[in-house]
């Protein structure tokens, strides 16, 4: 004679309670929901670091292009600029600040600062500051 089956309701079954289930289904939600959230955290920090990225490969390019004109067509003045496409959401200016530094003859060392923003003003923004001789942003006399 075969053996006679259980019941899946009857006392002593292996299987879920709905309680059980429910209470799995909740733990699993939950554990998607800070997992999410994470995730999404992660991809604003990723997007601020490309923005930072983009902002100092900017400053970069435009600071050195600001010192060879500095070395071959002085004089130098403070100025501000725009980007063309494919970068037009940035903008640049660039401000110089006499320096006096110890054991120097006064005002030979210039500050310059290249700021790099976007142009709606949100953040970031990047500013560079370097010290060039002030023979650099003079005129030079025939």
């Amino acid at each position: 004679m075969a053996p006679p089956v259980k019941s899946p309701f009857a006392r002593g079954s292996r299987g879920f309670l709905l309680v059980e289930a429910t209470l799995t289904a909740v733990v699993i939600g939950v554990g998607l929901v800070f997992i999410s959230r994470s995730l999404a955290g992660n991809l604003k920090q990723l997007s601020t670091i490309q923005q930072y990225d983009r902002l100092l490969q900017l400053a970069e390019s435009t600071l050195a292009e600001v010192e060879v004109q500095a070395q071959h067509a002085p004089p130098l003045t403070a100025r501000a600029g725009e980007y063309e496409s494919p970068n037009e959401a940035y903008a640049w200016t660039l401000e110089m600040n006499p320096l006096a530094l110890q054991g120097l003859a006064p005002q030979s060392m210039t500050e310059v600062v290249l700021t790099v923003s976007r142009r709606d003003e949100r953040p970031p923004v990047i500013r560079l500051h370097t010290v060039w001789p002030t023979v650099w942003l003079e005129a030079h006399s025939p």
